[in-house]
């Protein structure tokens, strides 16, 4: 994740899979948490592209749908892991049950934080092609220097 923060410029690519990717929620959690306290540092760095119909995370009942999926995914990890003790589990499978617990508790506000600060300034990947993005980069890069 520290190369995220790292990065002069994010591309994030939102989309069902990537909100139902474990990888991707977690770059997307250290994004809103580094944003909670720096918004337009973080407004500078990130270009998001939207590629899929995302509308519903801008209500309650559509971001519950993610928190459903991330909690139902914990649930199968935790049916996965009775009988087993803790040492017998490695550190990447202990860190995935955290983190799936972590995405159920938090999934909500962070897709309300997406659809109120990302989706406002996101590019519609749907409409638009990759030049656009490659512009919207230029901008970016060219308000840099």
């Amino acid at each position: 994740m520290e190369e995220i923060a790292r990065g002069k410029f994010v591309l994030v690519v939102l989309s069902k899979k990537y909100l139902e990717s474990i990888y991707c929620m977690q770059e997307l959690m250290y994004m809103y948490r580094r944003g909670l306290g720096r918004r337009d540092e973080l407004f500078k760095q990130i270009v998001p592209v939207i590629v899929d119909d995302l509308g519903d995370i801008k209500r309650a009942t559509g971001r519950l749908k993610y928190v459903k999926y991330w909690k139902a995914e914990h649930q199968e990890l935790q049916e996965g892991m009775k009988g087993l003790e803790c040492y017998e589990m490695g550190a990447q499978d202990r860190s995935e049950y955290l983190a799936l617990g972590e995405f159920t508790s938090q999934v909500s506000d962070i897709l309300a934080w997406t659809a109120d600060v990302l989706m406002p300034q996101a590019i519609d990947g749907k409409e638009k092609s990759i030049e656009a993005v490659v512009e919207l980069l230029k901008t970016k890069i060219a308000g840099t220097q």
